[in-house]
C-alpha cells in the first residue's frame, strides 16, 4: 500500500497564467463599472442625471444644449419657469425666468446664448440682475446684461472699508 508522505512538501509558485487567468475576469468587471460609471458623469449611458425640467432649471444648471433645443422647439425664452427649490434664490422666489437664471448661475455663455436666441427681462428686473451680478463679482455676465440697456452706472458700489 503506497501512502502519502506525513508532510507533504508544500506546493509551488503559482504559474502566472494561472494568476492571470483569474484576476482577468475582476479586472473585466472594474473595468465595466468604471466606465459605466463615468458615462453617467459625462451626462450618457445608463446613469446619467435627469434633464433639466424647465428653461430656467436648464439656464441655472448651465446646460446650454438642452436649453436650445427646448428654445427651438417652441418653449418661450422669456417666461418665468418654476425651478427646484433648493434652487431658488429664495423662499418667495421659485419663478426665474431663463435669463434671470442663468445670471444667477454666473455661466456667460448660457446669458450670451439666451439674448442670441431672444430671452430678456423686464426693464427693472434687467437693471436689478446685472446689479446683483455686479455685485457678486459676475461682471461678464453683467456686462452682457448692460449691452441690453442695463445701465451699471445706477448700480450701488458696495461699501469699501
Amino acid at each position: 500500500m503506497n501512502l502519502p508522505p506525513r508532510n507533504p512538501a508544500p506546493p509551488g509558485p503559482v504559474p502566472g497564467w494561472a494568476l492571470a487567468l483569474t484576476a482577468s475576469p475582476l479586472l473585466a468587471a472594474a473595468s465595466y463599472m468604471a466606465v459605466v460609471a463615468s458615462s453617467g458623469l459625462a451626462g450618457v449611458g445608463p446613469f446619467r442625471p435627469t434633464p433639466p425640467a424647465t428653461l430656467s432649471e436648464a439656464a441655472l444648471a448651465t446646460e446650454v444644449l438642452p436649453l436650445l433645443h427646448r428654445i427651438r422647439m417652441g418653449e418661450d425664452p422669456n417666461a418665468p419657469y418654476p425651478i427646484p427649490a433648493h434652487l431658488a434664490p429664495s423662499d418667495d422666489k421659485t419663478h426665474l425666468r431663463p435669463l434671470e437664471a442663468a445670471a444667477l448661475s454666473g455661466d456667460s455663455l448660457t446669458v450670451e446664448v439666451l439674448l442670441r436666441e431672444g430671452g430678456s427681462l423686464p426693464p427693472g428686473d434687467r437693471q436689478r440682475v446685472a446689479c446683483q451680478a455686479r455685485a457678486s463679482g459676475r461682471h461678464e455676465v453683467a456686462q452682457l446684461l448692460a449691452g441690453t440697456d442695463a445701465d451699471l452706472d445706477l448700480c450701488h458700489a458696495p461699501h469699501e472699508e
